[in-house]
């Protein structure tokens, strides 16, 4: 099964420290957790301030709690697999699911139970990686199309995309 301890320290090497870059529609981010996330899951009343201050284990609860536990990646056989699947809900919003749902041939609701935990299973791992990762492609590619500001993003997507690598860990290269 997979396992979240083998995918954090490469997630956080992509996502970096705090940043508020013009045109980022996520806003104020530390360690890709935006202001609006860390209000929802730590404190409705944090500042930028409180952000940069996030401690490790209130990002391990935010990254680990509300996108890798909510796409059931424990239960996904495939380190590979799950690494893709969390990773696009991370840098996308967990709505991404419902593409991975649309893929797997499973009811499109954005909730990942059993059937979609089982069906995301039952394909080749690899032939599923590059289903997925091909989606996702062609879902930046179409964010990047219908909003300018997203180009100046859009090569840096693309190696983030690139660096998940069907049986290898993620990794950034320096």
């Amino acid at each position: 099964m997979a396992n979240f301890d083998l995918y954090a320290p490469a997630l956080k090497t992509w996502e970096g420290g705090f940043a508020k870059v013009e045109g980022d529609s996520g806003g104020a981010t530390n360690c890709g957790i935006t202001l609006a996330t860390f209000r929802d899951y730590i404190s409705s009343l944090a500042t930028e301030e409180d952000l940069k201050a996030m401690t490790a284990s209130q990002w391990r609860f935010i990254a680990k709690g509300v996108f890798w536990d909510k796409c059931k990646a424990d239960q996904i056989r495939n380190q590979s697999v799950a690494e893709l699947i969390v990773d696009w809900c991370f840098h996308s919003g967990v709505g991404m699911i419902k593409k991975v749902q649309g893929i797997v041939g499973t009811k499109v609701d954005g909730v990942v139970g059993p059937l979609t935990v089982a069906a995301i299973n039952n394909w080749d791992a690899k032939r599923l990686h590059f289903a997925i990762k091909s989606a996702r492609l062609a879902y930046l590619a179409t964010i990047t199309q219908n909003k300018s500001s997203n180009l100046k993003f859009y090569d840096g997507w693309i190696n983030r995309v690139a660096a998940l690598e069907y049986g290898k860990s993620m990794r950034k290269n320096q």
